[in-house]
């Protein structure tokens, strides 16, 4: 007994010089590194910890790109930029879904010659998520630069559309894959899924929670005029409502697993909304983040480009398409989008002066998805 005892001491007392450390399957393992004849032992094994997954599930040019690097601020995160880019956007100059299409016709000429032929969007995804990162699946994304799990790994990219280099697509891949692998959560930006089909994977994968993240069609409209992309803001709305109409009628479906955020309160109160986004996808709230978001959203260099993230003042940013837009061409597309004003509690503007006067408030601080959305109604209540 009094030797049991012994032991139970000395493994209490070689605490203080044990290491704690992580095993490839992410349960716990403790390690006496000195002062003990037992050498390396696990003293705790824990269950294995499920990656957490979230979906960001946006519209190009509604601040995807900025809450893409906001996510990935954080250390546990792997972030993926976009893994179904190499498909064209449903409501740009190809307006067909997949149960609709081909899908062959929807993928875009410059990937058509890689083989193997794509699987399908909610295969590819699948491969992400379980880091399936070999070169046949890399060669598939784009724009690898704009992800840090990525860049970090000094993956060579070439051009055109940012693509990892054909020769170094298996280094790159054996670089990437354990970053993958050993990440807290893994988070990916995709703008081309319908909010059908988002209800149809989050069925599929019990585990993954998706982001909402929306914008003022006007805002998105005179984004996309900025960056030289072209659309019919009729296509746009018509999505954006279909895809609401949906989210209304699946959000309790899904509770809990399902969180809308308007690009125009992250903008406005950066800080707030990325909590509630860090609280819903179980992350912490670290120093080092909360500095990156103040650099993203007030940047002390005023060059800002259309694709990057940095803006010296984000809330003037997300109200600039006011003061830019003719009166004319809004009231245009108030005649498509007056149903995602309604839902998202977006203002309308009865003439020029108006528009052009920023007192008066561009959004409601109560909106129909209030319940399920980021809680920002009672700091908006002054601020407009």
């Amino acid at each position: 007994m009094r030797s049991l005892a012994k032991v139970a001491v000395a493994v209490l007392c070689g605490l203080a010089l044990t290491g704690f450390m992580y095993r490839q399957d992410r349960s716990l393992e403790i390690l006496v590194v000195e002062g003990s004849r037992l050498g390396p032992v696990t003293l705790l094994k824990t269950a294995p910890q499920k990656q957490v997954k979230i979906l960001i599930h946006s519209y190009m040019r509604s601040g995807s790109t900025l809450t893409g690097d906001l996510f990935q601020a954080h250390p546990g995160v792997f972030f993926f930029y976009e893994p179904l880019w190499y498909l064209y956007d449903h409501d740009m100059n190809h307006s067909g879904y997949w149960d609709q299409e081909d899908l062959r016709s929807r993928v875009k000429d410059a990937f058509k010659s890689v083989s193997p032929t794509p699987v399908t969007p909610f295969d590819f995804l699948d491969r992400m998520f379980q880091c399936d990162l070999s070169p046949a699946n890399l060669a598939f994304l784009a724009y690898v630069m704009k992800s840090e799990s990525f860049s970090k790994s000094q993956c060579p990219f070439g051009k055109p559309f940012g693509r990892i280099q054909e020769t170094q697509l298996k280094p790159c891949a054996e670089l990437v894959k354990p970053r993958c692998e050993e990440a807290k959560s893994l988070v990916m930006k995709v703008l081309r899924l319908t909010m059908n089909e988002t209800d149809s994977y989050l069925d599929k994968h019990p585990d993954l929670k998706v982001i909402y993240l929306v914008r003022d069609p006007r805002g998105i409209h005179y984004s996309r005029g900025q960056a030289y992309f072209q659309g019919q803001s009729s296509f746009l709305c018509q999505r954006i409502q279909n895809d609401l109409t949906t989210f209304k009628r699946i959000s309790g479906k899904h509770k809990g697993r399902i969180l809308l955020v308007r690009y125009e309160d992250l903008a406005q109160l950066p800080l707030h909304v990325v909590k509630e986004m860090y609280q819903f996808a179980g992350l912490d709230m670290l120093p080092s983040v909360e500095e990156t978001v103040r650099q993203k959203t007030h940047a002390e260099s005023t060059h800002e480009t259309q694709f990057g993230t940095g803006r010296s003042d984000s809330s003037k940013t997300s109200t600039k398409w006011r003061t830019t837009m003719t009166y004319q061409a809004v009231k245009e597309m108030d005649a498509y989008c007056q149903d995602v004003y309604s839902f998202l509690g977006y203002n309308t503007f009865a003439s020029d002066n108006e528009l052009r006067n920023l007192t008066l408030p561009q959004r409601s601080p109560d909106y129909d998805a209030r319940l399920v959305g980021v809680r920002i109604g009672h700091l908006l209540k002054d601020r407009g």
